[in-house]
């Protein structure tokens, strides 16, 4: 099915058939269906071929959506549907500016955490490699703490260590910290693990940086 905009394929995406089936793929994930979850069986979008995958919008601050996300069920491959003249920085959950803020790579991740975790303001960079502009939209998104939670792999470590030294050098007042998990990410974490075991790792990890009444 060929579409002209975002917002007509995610009404199509989260129509009640295709609900069915996102929620059906989120729960192999440990993960309940949340609000901007959907699915596509087939898609052509500003020259983009979605097969088979879940749906994910990602939005402005203002509420317009500037990208998709989406997932491969046949694959697990990840595809970014951007428009072709957008200049904005697509940032998943990043519409307040707040104390402190978990940042992972994907937004499944972000949503391990945020499904499970009470109080905790969590966001998505969508991807590993970020550039100055991502840095500077994430400064100005907090006033005190940013907590890493990117994967286990080499593009994560290298995000982390980039990270940690842009901040150093143009935001030393605001910290930077680590989140340390097992397996490659948060999610493969909350699946091979208890959700009670997964919760308690996390909480104890956060509160060696500060309290939750923080964040």
């Amino acid at each position: 099915m060929q579409f002209d905009n975002f917002e007509t394929l995610v009404a199509e995406a989260t129509n009640p058939h295709n609900l069915a089936k996102a929620e059906a793929y989120l729960k192999t994930r440990n993960l309940k269906a949340f609000d901007e979850a959907g699915y596509i069986t087939y898609a052509e979008i500003y020259n983009f071929k979605i097969v088979d995958s879940l749906i994910i919008p990602v939005t402005s601050p203002e509420g317009e959506i500037l990208m998709l996300d989406t997932k491969s069920l046949q694959t697990n491959d990840y595809l970014k549907v951007t428009k072709p003249d957008t200049h904005q920085t697509p940032l998943y959950n990043l519409t307040k500016v707040v104390k402190h803020r978990i940042i992972t790579e994907g937004i499944l991740n972000a949503q391990s955490l945020i499904q499970n975790l009470d109080g905790f303001t969590v966001s998505s960079t969508l991807r590993a490699s970020m550039n100055a502009k991502t840095y500077h939209i994430l400064a100005s998104s907090v006033t005190d703490t940013i907590i890493t939670a990117f994967d286990n792999d080499a593009a994560g470590v290298s995000a982390t260590s980039e990270l940690i030294n842009f901040f150093k050098e143009f935001y030393p007042n605001i910290k930077v910290s680590i989140l340390d998990f097992p397996y490659n990410d948060l999610n493969e974490f909350l699946i091979k693990s208890k959700a009670n075991t997964f919760k308690a790792h996390i909480l104890n990890q956060i509160t060696k940086f500060q309290t939750k009444d923080e964040l």
